[in-house]
């Protein structure tokens, strides 16, 4: 709709200009709010989904907490109206992100583990490995040294199996600091 539209550009924080139905428009950032726009005239709730998520994780990005919540929580609720478990699993791995970043510690906690049992449940070894990473940073945070090892190992487990190279790295980089 139109006001959706309206209100996405408004947010983007920049003026686009029609070209046919789509907009145009030369920044990363900008392209999500314009792609979550056409989406929301199409009606393509998965689109939708996917675009709520992104930017949340862009509002995360520039320090918005409050948009990226909400934005988030809008993704995570199309999603689970699909039932698109490894969508799921993405917005709650944000919404645990969102909550670090806001100092709410048990918060973030409850929904990276929620994000983890559903990467565990779809076999997804590479999203498991994120979340016990994520955790693992957290334990390191409040000095919980023995669990904080033993997420960073069993991440580092995943990692290699599934081949994040990058993620391994980091592990082993952690892994060293504790020891």
């Amino acid at each position: 709709s139109q006001p959706a539209i309206d209100s996405l550009l408004f947010r983007s924080g920049r003026v686009e200009w029609p070209i046919g139905c789509a907009y145009a428009s030369c920044d990363f950032v900008s392209s999500h709010f314009i792609g979550a726009a056409i989406l929301l005239l199409i009606s393509e709730s998965a689109g939708q989904a996917g675009c709520m998520q992104a930017l949340g994780q862009i509002e995360l990005g520039q320090g918005n907490h409050q948009a990226a919540r909400l934005d988030t929580e809008r993704g995570l609720a199309l999603f689970q109206g699909l039932g698109e478990l490894d969508g799921q699993a993405g917005c709650l791995l944000l919404l645990g992100q969102i909550s670090l970043a806001q100092g709410r510690l048990e918060n973030a906690c409850e929904q990276i583990e929620r994000s983890m049992a559903i990467n565990t449940q779809v076999g997804d070894g590479n999203g498991e490995a994120q979340c016990l990473q994520m955790l693992g940073h957290m334990e390191l945070s409040q000095r919980h040294f023995d669990t904080a090892r033993a997420r960073f190992e069993r991440a580092l487990l995943l990692a290699d199996r599934f081949g994040d190279q990058i993620l391994k790295a980091s592990c082993l980089l952690t892994l060293g600091q504790i020891d």
